[in-house]
């Protein structure tokens, strides 16, 4: 029987995976595209279910984002999760929350927080938090993330 104490870590490397450079599809970092696309919808938070792989705020559901949240759905959460000896089935509920903080956008650094909190099968909520900041240009809010297949 894995450690539940564990999952605070796992909870944290995830929200660390997903914001960083390795969060990449077809030639574009995810987190640029995710911030962009809520700059343009007026928006400084976002929810994805990671257990159903889907984003709670509909106009965030550009294709790029959502190639990026089945492939963590799908594969990487799971295999997080096996490496310290869990089962998916062990986990109830596995909510990602990003803020960037648009107000406090200053020297091409734009600051976030990303928080994953997992339920487990007991009812026990697990948080970890990774908080950062994205170096962005001006020019990058008008950057054009058309993505085409």
């Amino acid at each position: 029987m894995p450690s539940y104490k564990k999952l605070k870590n796992i909870a944290r490397n995830f929200a660390h995976s997903f914001m960083s450079l390795m969060n990449f599809e077809d030639g574009f970092y995810i987190t640029d595209v995710i911030a962009r696309e809520m700059y343009l919808h007026k928006l400084s938070d976002v929810e994805i279910d990671i257990m159903t792989g889907d984003i709670l705020q509909e106009q965030m559901r550009h294709p790029l984002i959502m190639m990026s949240v089945a492939y963590y759905h799908e594969e990487f959460f799971r295999s997080l999760l096996q490496k310290e000896g869990f089962e998916k089935e062990m986990i109830k509920s596995a909510i990602l929350k990003i803020h960037y903080d648009f107000e406090h956008y200053a020297d091409s650094n734009l600051p976030y927080q990303a928080i994953m909190i997992l339920i487990d099968d007991k009812g026990k909520t697990h948080q970890g938090e990774v908080l950062g900041s994205e170096a962005v240009s001006t020019s990058f809010f008008d950057k054009d993330f058309t993505y085409e297949r």
